[in-house]
């Protein structure tokens, strides 16, 4: 049970870019520094997951090596098989004689059983969430995913994906087969169990703890606490657009959907004003990934160790001088540990919620509007709708969410063996449901690769689903309203620059670093 509940203000968004990677435990603990104890717990709130608490997945890690054979007792294996070896900075792969036979036996055959000449004519599909092909554009790749390998195993990395929609809707509700507990990324699902423990972190927890944690900030997001917030919410987003009224051109995301989100959800936190968008800037840095490369550069380690001593600091003085805001609130809260026993958030962990919800408030809405900015230029009738009739832009944003969602996958442990789509997946694997190809799944939606924001509602699965869905989505969703109703009000006729659009190379978030406009009249 909790005592007492974060409520009153502002509440925040989210998506959650991926903890850290675990590598930057080794520089704590060689940082002389007075931070008693931060690292492991602090870290993982730094760049997050999908939403907040959505789990907003994403790769970072590779699978078991071929070493990691034989039983558990003798190897210095945990349960799930892996071993010792399962530390920071390990890079371990896994290599198997020859797919699965799930997969073969479920590749299209001709009405005489045999594989179709089309089958084995073409190299089976490969998905590498760190290539080139993943960054830049990943829907033709993710057509042939569910064709051909809807349930895949990936041999270099040692994880399995689900790319149809019922299979993913149906594990984001299992948490028993399929848990965050063990890390919500490529990176954290190897890494050692022990450690992920110490991060406390709410988007890597299975019940009862997570529920128990969660609860500390579900009231900030409730329907009736977001929409008090409209207010301030289309105050801050009409002063980020009001200095391009007269202007023939910006960049939508550097100069707009950029800014914004983080300069609500640091009011909300309590971050002093002229240190919100340098948060921005150490998530941005601390998510970029280089192609072919699974960590964070050597910069976004520094940009995550920033980050995550700055908020400590903020949380300290919070609790000496508390004020009107979810930091100061989380000071003065107590949780039941599980044990009975009622105890005070940590610095630590409060400082590990700003990261989660600073992250997830910056990244998942400035997404969601570039992407949204560059669908109604490339349809432009739909974006005439929004302009004539206002009152279809919230349906215009499920749109978008669906057509591109901000967050591609979330990162799972296989507990137990399953089956989807006639596929078993094993227990004791890094599992990842890409929500990116679940949103065009054919077999669901009708004319799936259509924006259409007449589209008939259905359960969209952009903002997580599950006991890990978005705790901030209806906030998420009223920024995102807001901002295009203001674009639409102000900018009623532009034209992106799409040779001039720079995509962002991020774990799992998808979406554009630069969108120039122009002004059309």
């Amino acid at each position: 049970m909790v005592r007492d509940v974060v409520g009153g203000g502002p509440g925040l968004t989210v998506t959650v870019a991926p903890p850290p990677h675990p590598g930057v435990v080794d520089h704590w603990a060689n940082a002389e520094m007075e931070i008693d104890d931060i690292a492991d717990q602090v870290l993982a709130g730094l760049a997050g997951d999908a939403c907040i608490d959505v789990v907003h997945g994403t790769p970072d890690g590779p699978g078991v090596d071929s070493a990691d054979t034989g039983s558990a007792e003798g190897t210095g294996a945990d349960p799930q098989g892996r071993t010792s070896a399962s530390r920071p900075g390990h890079v371990r792969r896994r290599r198997v004689p020859s797919e699965p036979a799930e997969l073969i036996a479920h590749r299209p055959r001709d009405g005489r059983g045999r594989m179709s000449d089309a089958t084995l004519s073409k190299t089976p599909p490969e998905f590498d969430p760190f290539s080139d092909e993943y960054f830049n554009d990943p829907y033709d790749l993710y057509r042939r995913m569910r064709d051909e390998s809807p349930v895949y195993f990936n041999e270099d990395y040692g994880f399995w994906a689900l790319f149809r929609y019922d299979d993913v809707r149906t594990a984001h509700k299992d948490w028993q087969t399929f848990s965050s507990s063990h890390g919500v990324d490529l990176s954290t699902l190897n890494t050692d169990p022990e450690i992920i423990k110490m991060y406390r972190s709410i988007i890597m927890m299975d019940p009862p703890g997570h529920d128990r944690m969660r609860a500390l900030v579900s009231r900030v997001f409730t329907p009736r606490a977001v929409g008090a917030l409209e207010p301030m919410v289309r105050e801050v987003i009409g002063s980020c657009l009001a200095p391009f009224d007269h202007a023939e051109s910006f960049d939508a995301v550097a100069d707009f959907s950029g800014p914004f989100p983080v300069e609500i959800i640091c009011r909300m936190l309590g971050v002093p004003e002229g240190d919100r968008q340098q948060i921005r800037r150490w998530l941005d840095i601390s998510l970029h990934r280089e192609s072919g490369q699974m960590d964070p550069t050597p910069e976004g380690i520094q940009a995550a160790i920033d980050s995550s001593i700055y908020l400590l600091e903020l949380a300290r003085e919070k609790r000496r001088l508390p004020g009107d805001d979810m930091i100061s609130r989380l000071t003065q809260v107590e949780v039941d540990r599980g044990d009975g026993q009622m105890t005070q958030l940590e610095d630590e962990e409060i400082a590990g919620f700003a990261g989660l919800l600073g992250g997830a408030g910056a990244e998942t809405v400035t997404k969601l509007v570039g992407n949204a900015i560059v669908l109604f230029h490339r349809n432009p009738d739909q974006y005439r709708k929004v302009v004539d009739h206002p009152g279809k832009t919230p349906a215009a944003v499920e749109e978008i969410l669906r057509y591109l969602p901000p967050s591609q996958y979330q990162g799972r442990f296989s507990m137990k063996e399953s089956v989807y789509s006639g596929v078993t997946v094993p227990a004791g694997y890094p599992t990842i449901l890409v929500t990116g190809s679940s949103s065009r799944d054919e077999r669901f939606y009708d004319d799936p690769d259509v924006v259409d924001i007449d589209r008939a509602p259905s359960l969209a699965l952009g903002f997580g689903y599950g006991i890990h869905s978005c705790l901030g989505a209806a906030l998420a969703r009223m920024e995102s309203r807001i901002a295009i109703e203001e674009l639409a009000r102000r900018w009623p006729l532009f034209a992106v620059d799409e040779a001039g659009c720079a995509r962002v190379q991020m774990s799992n978030v998808a979406g554009y670093s630069s969108v120039p406009v122009h002004r059309l009249r």
